[in-house]
């Protein structure tokens, strides 16, 4: 339990530093610290024995902070599609929620008679030589920006309108940072070349700051929160849970085990269809004119069917049934790949690009530190007197907040209102 919390902490912990060196260094130099991390991870993890079991703890960190890396990096790929862009990022996610399914295969292979550290030694390889190719072939020094805002980036169509009184020259688009043809007849519409500074779709930059204390950006860091939460509790409890319901049947328990592996090995289908879910969402409440609050209110349902399967579950853990362990499986395979799905796209949606790494970063390590209460949860469990009820009646309670988020994305403008009301009082 003990190691599985400081994987856990470590991975979202140090999210905040990583997406500072995304932002700061961009995609080759952020790709290189995770590949030296991972593959360092990858031989503690080796070379960890009885003899030498504290390498587990260094192990298990750098795994996780290289894997983060690496998943930082790779959802800006996204940017390079249009209409599938959210559903990229959100198959990214999905992959990384399954990698624990390598864990998994090392297990299946050590049992077969293949030694721990050849497994670990060859992941190692593997990670060198993909993640080599793709940072240094495939994928750009800094960042990926998306199609419409790289256009703008560079070269940009600029209608410059005369004003009422015809002395100066108004420009149509927004902020510029030089022009570079002089317009000398006032009268006509001219267009026009010139360089401009990256700006976000229907949005002018500003400092992040001003994103991170924002309502919209302190309710999803609540949502993801509170799921996040529940999921540590369940994995943190998940073998007790087992193994008391089948009695201490060590077949049945390592049976079970195996096949949660499995099932949880299949979000990554679940990442896709999280995405495409999306796309229908935006395309149905799409309008000619969207607000702000328009192009968020695809994302509330998708919320919505996160929270309700991870309070499905929390309510599934109340009955100690065999059988109904195979649901419990699924609800969390299901709730998983939506809540780091749909996180992720949901900032794409809601903050510029520019700010994506350290909005991820800030997000992931508050829930990092609030997921590392999952240990007490897990003490208050155990007792004495040993019992889960209290702790598990608890967080069906703190999931239940979790619907103020979709709500709030429902219905943007009425939740600023009310916001606003508060502050006057």
């Amino acid at each position: 339990m003990l190691a599985f919390t400081v994987g856990i902490f470590s991975l979202t912990g140090s999210t905040v530093f990583v997406g500072w060196i995304f932002d700061r260094f961009g995609t080759r130099i952020t790709r290189i610290i995770s590949m030296i991390l991972f593959s360092s991870g990858s031989l503690m993890l080796g070379f960890a024995n009885s003899d030498i079991p504290v390498l587990i703890f260094p192990g298990l960190c750098c795994f996780g902070i290289g894997g983060i890396m690496l998943l930082v990096t790779n959802m800006q790929i996204g940017n390079y599609f249009n209409v599938a862009r959210l559903t990229v990022v959100t198959l990214y996610n999905a992959t990384f929620d399954t990698s624990s399914s390598m864990l998994l295969m090392i297990k299946v292979l050590h049992a077969a008679g293949v030694k721990r550290l050849h497994c670990f030694i060859t992941l190692c390889i593997l990670n060198v030589v993909i993640v080599s190719i793709s940072t240094f072939a495939l994928l750009p020094k800094f960042k990926v920006f998306p199609k419409d805002r790289k256009d703008k980036r560079n070269k940009v169509l600029v209608e410059l309108i005369p004003n009422e009184d015809d002395t100066t020259d108004g420009i149509k688009m927004g902020k510029l940072s030089e022009i570079s043809e002089t317009v000398k007849e006032k009268d006509s519409l001219t267009p026009v070349d010139v360089e401009m500074e990256p700006l976000p779709t229907m949005m002018t930059v500003k400092g992040l700051k001003d994103y991170l204390v924002s309502r919209v950006y302190l309710f999803e860091l609540m949502w993801h929160a509170i799921i996040q939460l529940q999921f540590n509790y369940y994995m943190g409890t998940l073998n007790t849970m087992i193994t008391d319901i089948t009695n201490n049947d060590t077949y049945k328990v390592s049976f079970l085990t195996n096949v949660f592996s499995y099932i949880l090995m299949c979000g990554i289908f679940f990442g896709p269809l999280e995405g495409l879910f999306l796309h229908l969402e935006k395309k149905r409440l799409q309008r000619d004119n969207p607000s702000y609050y328009d192009q968020l209110r695809p994302a509330a349902l998708p919320q919505a069917l996160c929270s309700t399967l991870c309070l499905l579950l929390s309510v599934l853990v109340l009955i100690p049934v065999e059988k109904l362990l195979y649901l419990q499986f699924i609800s969390l395979t299901i709730f998983r790949a939506f809540l780091y799905g749909m996180n992720s796209a949901f900032l794409f949606m809601a903050f510029p690009v520019e700010h994506f790494g350290r909005l991820f970063g800030v997000l992931m390590t508050v829930n990092g530190i609030i997921g590392a209460l999952q240990y007490p949860l897990f003490k208050w469990g155990e007792g004495p007197p040993k019992n889960y009820l209290p702790p598990s009646v608890f967080m069906i309670v703190l999931v239940s907040l979790s619907y103020l988020q979709p709500i709030a994305v429902m219905f943007g403008e009425k939740t600023d209102q009310i916001f606003k009301r508060l502050r006057c009082k």
